[in-house]
């Protein structure tokens, strides 16, 4: 494992850290790793009664490169959760959410405790303490408010976000540094396979959770870095609002989508990048 010093990590505070943490089996069929990514040195901003979200992508090494096509599937056995630093004065007022493919997993939520911040938390469902009977501030292992287990078994390469929601009218704070570390199993294909699309592929998923009130995520990836626009449309094919807009680097995306001035009813968000277009369909509920 590479070390890096202080002065290293400060240049890296954008970047997605991922190291593999066990070697891979010499056989892949019934074989099994682990492997764990971090977002480090984010600094972003967390504000009243608005989600803040982090994405990271999870593409371990080894087989055939993800960047090129994989013909590798690697099935979740087990997600632990890593909130490293998190700066936020009153920790009961914060919800804390996990999205991945279609599943969205409820990390922190109904705290009654009125201490703040999270340093070096790991959310595991083997962890013998609720997360809701710790205090604050919050380190060590806990057990999430939903089981982490509803990701076991599902493609664990791709998009993995995490949304923080702060409740309150009037308290900020920060999240500087959190991480996944996942068990999976590995398993051959018959075609290369794909979790929200690689950094070559033009992918618009369908937004989670659906239907919804009164937000919603929409991940996407965009094969190049292009000009982009996600817009949203009624059934009627009448533009209604954008969505993002603008030029974007290649690679993952994700948004989240305020439908509070929206009326109930079925929606249609399309995706343009450069000649690329893709459209899905989404339901919000009153």
């Amino acid at each position: 494992m590479v070390t890096h010093s202080a002065r290293a990590r400060t240049h890296r505070w954008v970047q997605m850290r991922s190291f593999l943490i066990s070697g891979l089996a010499a056989s892949l069929v019934a074989a099994t790793a682990s492997a764990q990514a971090e977002r480090i040195g984010l600094h972003k901003p967390i504000t009243p009664l608005r989600s803040t979200l982090d994405t990271l992508g999870f593409f371990p090494p080894g087989g055939t490169s993800p960047f090129a096509g994989n013909a590798i599937g690697r099935l979740v056995q087990n997600v632990a959760v890593l909130i490293d630093t998190l700066n936020f004065p009153l920790d009961e007022a914060l919800d804390i959410v996990l999205h991945h493919g279609s599943c969205a997993d409820t990390l922190v939520h109904g705290l009654r405790t009125g201490g703040s911040n999270f340093r070096r938390a790991v959310f595991v469902d083997t962890a013998r303490v609720a997360i809701d009977t710790g205090s604050a501030p919050f380190t060590g292992e806990f057990s999430p408010a939903q089981p982490l287990s509803q990701f076991d078994g599902s493609e664990a390469s791709g998009l993995w976000v995490l949304e923080v929601y702060d409740q309150s009218a009037d308290r900020m704070g920060v999240l500087e540094q959190w991480g996944v570390s996942i068990n999976f199993s590995l398993v051959l294909t018959s075609a290369p396979h794909s979790a929200f699309g690689t950094p070559r592929e033009f992918t618009l998923s369908q937004n989670f959770p659906n239907p919804f009130n009164p937000s919603t995520v929409i991940l996407y990836t965009v094969p190049e870095k292009s000009e982009v626009s996600l817009t949203l449309y009624n059934t009627l094919g009448q533009f209604v609002m954008s969505i993002a807009d603008g030029e974007q680097e290649a690679g993952p995306h994700v948004v989240r989508l305020e439908a509070s001035g929206l009326s109930s009813g079925v929606y249609y968000y399309r995706l343009r990048a450069g000649n690329l277009v893709a459209t899905k369909s989404l339901v919000v509920l009153r």
